[in-house]
């Protein structure tokens, strides 16, 4: 599905494959794709093939799939990506204020303190379309109404 969000984008959008706009797109594709009207003929096409592939999908236990993205993303946080979830779990969960949020030395400290019951509220208080991928339902990943599997 996500091949599918990506030639979409970049055929109605006219974002190139590495651009910045293309990466924030590919991060919210509802909000880009609800901006495309009628596709292409070619893009149908392309969508048509795909449809007559062999398509299929694995799906992981989701309680795993959680504590494994908030093992990568809290515990072991890498970047900036992983620091906007621990800002936002301070602010909606903690609720912290936006000046604490702000200061980095405060969030790196509190960063090893974050719960998985911290994770998991803060993912109750946020519409599951807004999800990072790593969570996000696979049914929404997916598209399984949209997409006739061959095998689950």
């Amino acid at each position: 599905s996500s091949n599918i969000k990506r030639v979409i984008i970049k055929e109605k959008l006219g974002f190139s494959e590495d651009s910045v706009q293309m990466k924030e797109a590919m991060e919210k594709p509802h909000i880009y794709l609800s901006k495309c009207c009628l596709l292409t003929e070619e893009v149908a096409r392309m969508f048509y093939s795909l449809q007559r592939a062999f398509t299929f999908t694995s799906i992981r236990n989701p309680w795993t799939r959680l504590y494994s993205a908030y093992q990568d993303k809290i515990v072991l946080f890498k970047g900036y990506e992983d620091y906007y979830y621990i800002r936002k779990i301070l602010f909606t969960v903690r609720e912290w204020t936006w000046e604490q949020v702000k200061e980095d030395s405060k969030v790196i400290e509190a960063a090893g303190t974050i719960t998985f019951t911290d994770f998991l509220t803060m993912l109750s208080k946020t519409d599951a379309e807004n999800y990072n991928d790593h969570w996000k339902p696979w049914f929404l990943l997916t598209q399984p109404c949209l997409i006739k599997y061959d095998y689950i």
